[in-house]
Order: structure tokens, then C-alpha cells, then sequence
């Protein structure tokens, strides 16, 4: 919000605090589909081959793993990207 302008990490700290983080998967005919960043859902759990998800919090601090254990559609250049 506007009033947090300013406020550095403080202000900021409070978004990522609740919610789910999701990433894309896109299909060739332009469909696609969410899928949650979820510990215990879409492979990210202790059993994951490549980096064992031992919890939410490494699910969230290897995001970017997750996301690719999850199946997501890698993007090098998402700011070109519209909704």
C-alpha cells in the first residue's frame, strides 16, 4: 500500500507472511494450469529424487527447485509476460 512506501522491511515483511505461492504451467496450445507450492503436494516432499523437501520452509527457501520438481514452465524472461 502507499503507506508502506518508504517503510523498507519493515513495511514489507507482512506480504509474504500468509497465502500460497503458486507457479504456472503452460501448455503448447496456450492453456495452462497453477500448481501449488505446497510441501506434501505435486512431488515436494522427502521422497523428491533430486531435493528432498523436508518441509514448507524448504519448499519456500528453494523456491525456484520447487518449481521445477513441480513441473512448472521455466521462464528466463517473465517481464515479457502479460495477463
Amino acid at each position: 500500500s502507499n503507506s508502506d512506501i518508504g517503510g523498507g522491511l519493515k513495511a514489507g515483511d507482512k506480504y509474504l507472511n500468509e497465502g500460497k505461492l503458486y507457479v504456472a504451467v503452460f501448455n503448447e496450445d496456450g492453456s495452462g494450469e497453477w500448481k501449488a507450492l505446497v510441501h506434501g503436494q505435486n512431488g515436494l516432499d522427502a521422497f523428491n529424487s533430486v531435493l528432498p523437501f523436508n518441509g514448507q520452509d524448504e519448499v519456500l527457501v528453494f523456491a525456484r527447485a520447487a518449481a521445477d520438481a513441480a513441473g512448472a514452465t521455466k521462464m528466463d524472461r517473465p517481464e515479457w509476460v502479460s495477463v
